[in-house]
């Protein structure tokens, strides 16, 4: 018949077997197939008439039939399977049922989606956590989420409150705050900044004052940092600065990543302090300063170059994005001829210049630096397209198709996904 044709439901219902068959037998593998196809077939029709036989079929004595019905379910997008999804998500004893259940839930993205994604944040089984997949899954929720991902980050979130770790522990200090955190950061919560600030320096504070503070101390701090680059604002700012310093290699690259994220040239005077300092892990804040920086910037990266061999090559390549930035200053449009340029530095400060000031005419280009050989050019550029309007979607979604299996753009690619859906949710997807 005609794909799509609604005629079909009654006959794809009528060759369901509801009972499914366990084993391996060819008749097994006959119904339970039947059984995936139907349910699969039913998802794309989109219809309400769809919805009762998958749910059934997710009681499947089959375990395959099951994940497929639960992935039906998300492709459905009825706001009425989300009860059933819920109690695979938080239930379920088998991790990849579980998982896909999350999947699902925020392919629906309805508001009933939000306690459970939020729940699922920090529930694990043994050896595994669905944490990458309910922090994707809440941000295709998107803004809608926010009151909740605050009330938890407030630490008001009774059934989070509630969670034991398969040890029988309570979540590990540092952990509710910083999970909830990345979330806000990525739906660019701004209602979020002065409390995200607030939790950062007291987590920064414990950081340094008690030598049996855990891991999980400076793991929230770090992915608070983060959060607040995405956000911006003056608070955020200030309270990043004081984390740039830092001999914790992990907390200062956090803290340098997130100045540049939001774009704060006035804190290169902070960021020039450290690296005259001529302690840690400089070559951060070394890329910060060829982010950040202007021409009168140049000497401080040459000076590093003639006092460490080591420091050269990073230098050179600074230099050549501070030069840019003495000859571009403020003109987008020559910020505009540097996305072609051959160093790649340069045409990631290039991408960074044109996203802070939301230049829409430059968006040609970025969607192109979306693509760049360079991975960290194209995470740039997901920061500068999430700020313009009229972005192609469908283009970054054959972007993330063509190169979702290359290894060298895995973090790239992570980010990618996380844009798309955020561009989504923007332009009512």
């Amino acid at each position: 018949g005609v794909l799509g044709d609604a005629r079909a439901i009654p006959a794809l219902i009528a060759k369901i077997d509801y009972a499914g068959a366990p084993g391996k037998g060819a008749r097994s593998r006959r119904i339970n197939k039947t059984n995936i196809n139907a349910a699969r077939a039913l998802a794309m029709l989109k219809t309400d008439a769809a919805l009762d036989p998958i749910v059934r079929l997710t009681n499947s004595s089959d375990q395959n039939t099951v994940q497929a019905s639960l992935e039906s379910l998300g492709d459905l997008g009825d706001a009425k399977g989300v009860k059933t999804l819920t109690e695979f998500a938080t239930t379920a004893s088998h991790p990849f049922i579980r998982k896909t259940a999350v999947i699902a839930l925020g392919k629906i993205g309805s508001p009933d989606t939000i306690a459970p994604l939020i729940l699922s944040l920090y529930q694990e089984l043994p050896g595994v956590s669905f944490y990458l997949e309910a922090r994707h899954s809440l941000v295709q929720v998107g803004p809608t989420a926010i009151p909740a991902l605050l009330e938890t980050l407030d630490r008001k979130n009774a059934s989070v409150e509630a969670v034991r770790l398969t040890d029988g522990q309570p979540i590990a200090e540092g952990a509710i705050e910083g999970k909830a955190a990345f979330v806000l950061g990525v739906l660019r919560a701004k209602e979020a900044e002065e409390k995200l600030a607030k939790a950062m320096t007291n987590f920064y504070r414990t950081f340094k004052t008690d030598e049996t503070v855990f891991a999980s101390i400076p793991g929230a701090v770090s992915e608070i940092a983060y959060s607040l680059g995405y956000i911006g604002g003056t608070k955020a700012q200030s309270a990043v600065e004081k984390i740039v310093g830092d001999a914790n290699p992990n907390l200062r690259i956090a803290g340098v990543e997130s100045l540049v994220e939001m774009g704060a040239k006035s804190s290169v005077r902070t960021l020039t302090k450290v690296v005259k300092s001529g302690t840690g892990d400089l070559k951060s804040v070394m890329d910060a300063i060829a982010m950040l920086g202007g021409a009168s910037d140049a000497s401080t990266l040459t000076a590093l170059a003639a006092k460490n061999e080591a420091l050269k090559s990073k230098s050179e390549a600074g230099l050549k994005a501070i030069e840019a930035a003495g000859t571009c200053k403020e003109d987008l449009a020559c910020w505009g001829t540097k996305l072609a340029d051959a160093n790649a530095t340069v045409r990631r400060r290039a991408v960074r210049e044109l996203g802070w000031a939301s230049h829409q005419e430059s968006l040609e280009g970025l969607l192109k630096a979306a693509e760049d050989d360079d991975p960290r050019v194209r995470i740039a550029a997901h920061s500068a397209l999430i700020r313009l309007k009229g972005v192609d979607v469908a283009k970054l979604e054959s972007i993330h198709k063509t190169w979702s299996k290359k290894s060298e753009y895995r973090n790239a690619n992570q980010d990618l996904k996380r844009t798309i859906a955020l561009l989504k949710n923007t332009q009512g997807a």
